[in-house]
């Protein structure tokens, strides 16, 4: 009898925390599309949210908004692959396929080297290597974007020095110490011009043609704070999950081609949406008055 009476009070327990789970306060996640999947990144960071009108959404933390692809209406399930841009997208056959999803990232850009205007309507933000051949010809394509867009484009230097690459962190390191003297960019372009023949030699000689306190210099390219700067860099680049360099990120969206007419056509697209928008804010603003 006491075996039977234990029994049903276990029972009763179990019932007791599935009432209680059942009861569980939940909250509706407001969007403005009728989901019907979502998946999570493999970071955490990113909802990824598949709807009615055959788009996946793409959210950040808070659900703001910060991407859109269009997938079709036969898809109707999703699921995150390993790279933080991946999904994996079931149809309603029962195919399964893969996409690379584009969406904009936050970019931490403060205290980075940059050119152009603080507060420029695009951001165009550079992950790169001083003994990458391919690094050089990229900073020769964005200098090239740059002057044709001086007051509506951005250029933020990241670095990314590659392990096999013998003299890329010294030079990360003295460029660092040159931006220190306010000459940045003026070093960032001998390293890059010179970059066949770097070693220790050539990056102190670079520095003193730009007449550079040489006692400083040496002093800070050896400093902690120099070499915190290059970490940060190279952290968020693997946040990131930057697979190769050099990497660039238009208004936080990774360019798929590092050529002059893809970046062009990403910045005209970043001016006509700010315009789009602007529009449409100053159409809400605008008071509604009688007749």
């Amino acid at each position: 009898m006491r075996s039977i009476v234990a029994i049903l009070a276990l029972c009763l327990s179990f019932a007791s925390l599935s009432l209680a789970s059942e009861r569980a306060a939940m909250e509706e996640v407001k969007i403005s599309h009728k989901a019907l999947d979502m998946a999570l990144s493999k970071n955490g960071k990113y909802a990824f949210v598949l709807a009615q009108d055959g788009v996946v959404y793409v959210y950040k933390t808070g659900w703001v908004e910060v991407g859109k692809n269009i997938v079709g209406k036969d898809i109707a399930a999703i699921r995150a692959g390993d790279k933080e841009d991946e999904l994996f997208l079931l149809d309603k056959m029962g195919k399964l396929k893969v996409a690379k999803i584009r969406f904009s990232r936050h970019i931490d850009t403060s205290n980075s080297p940059f050119k152009g205007n603080p507060s420029a309507t695009v951001e165009v933000v550079v992950f790169s290597d001083f003994e990458c051949p391919h690094c050089a010809t990229v900073a020769k394509t964005l200098e090239t974007l740059f002057q044709q867009y001086p007051d509506k484009v951005k250029i933020v230097f990241k670095h990314c020095p590659l392990g096999y690459h013998k003299q890329a962190l010294l030079a990360a390191l003295a460029s660092v110490a040159a931006g220190l003297q306010g000459k940045f960019w003026e070093y960032h372009d001998l390293l890059f011009d010179h970059q066949k023949e770097l070693s220790p030699q050539k990056i102190e000689e670079l520095a003193k043609a730009l007449n550079l306190n040489m006692e400083r210099f040496n002093k800070d390219r050896q400093s902690q704070e120099a070499n915190a700067i290059v970490a940060r860099d190279v952290h968020q680049a693997k946040e990131l999950d930057i697979r190769g360099i050099p990497a660039v990120y238009i208004n936080g969206e990774l360019t798929e081609n590092n050529n002059l007419e893809t970046f062009k056509k990403a910045v005209e697209g970043a001016l006509k949406k700010q315009e789009k928008d602007t529009k449409a804010a100053t159409s809400e603003a605008k008071p509604i008055t009688g007749q």
